[in-house]
């Protein structure tokens, strides 16, 4: 964990731990702040021949915060409603959330 926004410390963390111990994933989806999206890390992604991934934020230039708030809003019931998630066996969020056992009970 590191406490200033220098990048350096995600390549290390990229390059030393990630890489290293896991292998290259095909894709990587650098949406969660500056240090992933910078122009240093990312050439680590090229480097390695990955493909980067960005989300909503990066893809649109927004003309007015309404505009953001509605876009935004559309993609997160996209996300969360529609779009199948490898992590949950193909299922959406909603899907895991609003199965649950104790949901169901309630």
């Amino acid at each position: 964990m590191s406490i200033t926004l220098d990048a350096e410390f995600c390549i290390e963390g990229l390059e030393e731990e990630a890489l290293a111990r896991h292998g290259k994933p095909a894709t990587f989806n650098p949406d969660k702040g500056s240090q992933v999206t910078s122009t240093a890390f990312t050439a680590v992604l090229l480097r390695e021949k990955m493909a980067i991934k960005y989300g909503e934020l990066y893809l649109n230039a927004y003309a007015s915060v309404p505009e953001a708030r509605a876009s935004i809003g559309r993609y997160f019931a996209f996300y969360n409603a529609v779009r199948p998630h490898s992590a949950h066996g193909g299922r959406t969020p909603d899907q895991i959330y609003f199965h649950q056992p104790l949901l169901a009970a309630a």
